[in-house]
């Protein structure tokens, strides 16, 4: 099958499913009621099936409990067709699908073999719906395909079958500006905190002069106390590692990149978010707490993104206490269990908190309080969040200050979510 042309959206091909289902009920009971009187309502839901199937730009074959083919709308014809004579044999009523899309699958089809698998699933009720992709080449051009299969009131299958491409163009689209979106967010980070990263980059590298001119002082004297030369190249040697660390840490939340998927350890994410920050707070004034709870399940994701959403929340934070007496500004950052399948991270600040009238909003691209601000940050941890299948909230304390609320699905609850996805 070659694919319906022009049918692009993939939530187009998902608003066909129930129409495609009841045409395929009432295909069935014309199956079963050959004799049905022509005139009696049954048959004018007999005409309607028929109608409504090869109306559906869309591939659409229904199949009985053991795959056999019984009815199949135009669009399935003309496609069965384009793919030559043999194959449109195979592709219609009377045929058994399972048994072409098996002996497509012998032959090297890893398609076929995905689409068998979807089938069986169905049709033995283990999975409820069965959603496929795979790319061919036609002409030179490449091609996405989306296949689908649901079960139906009258048993057996539904089988759909369409042309995505456009659609899977716009994904990959939309993938690439949200990765511009949070790289861009991460150099904005980086620029703000460059008196932090300066002052902080200083230290070590003050440490290693330091430690270098007495050891040459040292060595120049003629008869140096060698265990004290010694402590005093350890000493630079720790400097430099503690220069290279704060490089490295800089240097991956600007680093342009794939999102990775991973098992997380969010407790390393809210310490290391901690160190990115320490000098930010000292400079500020704010003394920061990070809590850590333990015995926490990972989450699955990227570390690099969460990283960088406690990120944008502390320096909100650490801006929401700019005008406070320095003795009261307070972070804190702390992680827990949230139920049985998810962990939270949690920023609070002691700020004024947020106007109750601007809280719907805080969450809108562009959308900022802050005389200099470009309204990204909360609506990209928003983004991130969400694409990590978790959630944000905000609420503003009783007495002062914001608490801002992640909540994640553990690592066991995303695998099986996704299990889930690609089977049903």
């Amino acid at each position: 099958m070659t694919g319906s042309r022009g049918v692009q959206p993939t939530h187009t091909i998902r608003s066909f499913v129930s129409a495609a289902a009841r045409a395929a009920f009432l295909s069935r009971r014309k199956i079963n009621n050959p004799s049905v009187p022509t005139g009696s309502p049954q048959s004018d839901d007999n005409g309607v099936a028929s109608n409504v199937l090869n109306a559906l730009p869309i591939e659409i074959a229904v199949l009985d409990a053991h795959g056999t083919i019984e009815a199949v709308n135009d669009a399935w014809r003309m496609a069965a067709s384009r793919a030559g004579v043999r194959a449109a044999a195979n592709a219609f009523v009377g045929a058994n699908y399972i048994d072409v899309c098996a002996r497509a699958a012998r032959a090297g089809s890893r398609e076929a073999g995905d689409a068998l698998a979807g089938i069986d699933a169905v049709l033995k009720g283990d999975a409820a719906r069965h959603v496929s992709r795979y790319d061919m080449t036609h002409g030179g051009a490449e091609y996405t395909y989306e296949l689908q299969v649901v079960p139906h009131a009258g048993g057996g299958a539904v089988i759909m079958h369409a042309d995505v491409t456009a659609c899977a163009h716009a994904e990959r689209e939309a993938a690439d500006r949200t990765r511009e979106l949070l790289h861009l967010s991460r150099v904005l980070t980086v620029g703000s905190l460059s008196g932090a990263l300066t002052h902080e980059l200083n230290q070590p590298l003050t440490a290693i002069l330091a430690n270098a001119q007495a050891a040459l002082r040292m060595l120049e004297t003629g008869s140096p106390d060698m265990h004290v030369v010694g402590e005093t190249v350890r000493d630079t040697v720790r400097a430099v590692q503690r220069a290279s660390e704060i490089v490295r840490r800089t240097r991956s939340l600007l680093t342009r990149g794939t999102p990775r998927h991973e098992e997380v350890d969010i407790n390393e994410v809210v310490q290391e978010a901690g160190r990115m920050l320490s000098n930010e707070a000292l400079l500020r004034g704010v003394r920061l707490t990070v809590l850590r709870a333990l015995d926490l399940p990972d989450v699955y994701g990227d570390p690099i993104q969460l990283q960088q959403c406690v990120i944008n929340l502390m320096i909100n934070g650490f801006d929401a206490m700019a005008e406070l007496p320095q003795s009261e500004r307070h972070l804190v950052v702390h992680t827990a269990r949230a139920g049985r399948n998810n962990v939270e991270m949690v920023v609070e600040d002691r700020g004024k908190g947020i106007d109750p009238a601007r809280m719907q909003h805080i969450f809108d691209p562009f959308y900022t309080t802050k005389r200099n601000g470009m309204g990204l940050g909360l609506y990209i941890t928003r983004e991130i969040v969400r694409s990590h299948g978790g959630r944000i909230s905000v609420k503003r304390n009783p007495d002062r200050g914001t608490r801002f609320r992640i909540t994640l699905p553990s690592a066991t609850a995303s695998n099986e979510r996704m299990s889930d996805a690609s089977g049903p």
